[in-house]
């Protein structure tokens, strides 16, 4: 580390500057080697944390995932999966900004991030397929698993 005591000028005496700029180049040393010191013992102990915590263990079942793309947004996205999940609550879980409307069949898409049903023409909207096939039933009750692909894409044709 470069310590600056100030410019030698022929005004005083050069020797008690250097001497000042010495102790305090020294002063500097020991703090460093002081915090590194600190800094060594802290990061061996998160190793050690990190290897225990990275470990599974007989009663932590490794974790599972549903896979989401959203045309325009995110594509191959990993969302951890839950019992009970259904396609709206993965689509939740992904963080992709929503607009959504209640109806009588259930949760409704109506916007995903800046794109809106109606936006590109009569019929256009938002569909979604569960590893390939076309969902018949609202994203609430729509259920997944584990490993199951879901794609959101923007369709300006209805369901065709």
């Amino acid at each position: 580390m470069l310590v600056s005591v100030g410019s030698l000028s022929s005004c005083g005496s050069d020797k008690e500057e250097t001497s000042t700029a010495l102790e305090t180049t020294e002063e500097v040393k020991d703090t460093e080697s002081a915090n590194t010191d600190e800094k060594t013992e802290e990061k061996t102990e998160e190793k050690t944390d990190s290897k225990s915590e990275s470990k599974p263990t007989p009663s932590q079942p490794a974790k599972k995932y549903c896979t989401i793309s959203i045309e325009g947004w995110c594509s191959g996205k990993q969302v951890e999966w839950k019992s009970g999940d259904t396609v709206y609550s993965i689509l939740v879980r992904s963080g992709a900004p929503i607009e959504t409307q209640n109806s009588v069949y259930g949760v409704y898409i109506v916007g995903i991030a800046d794109l809106r049903e109606g936006d590109k023409g009569a019929g256009s909207g938002w569909v979604y397929t569960v590893n390939g096939a076309t969902i018949w039933d609202s994203v609430d009750g729509a259920a997944v698993n584990a490993g199951d692909t879901i794609n959101w894409s923007f369709t300006t044709n209805g369901f065709n």
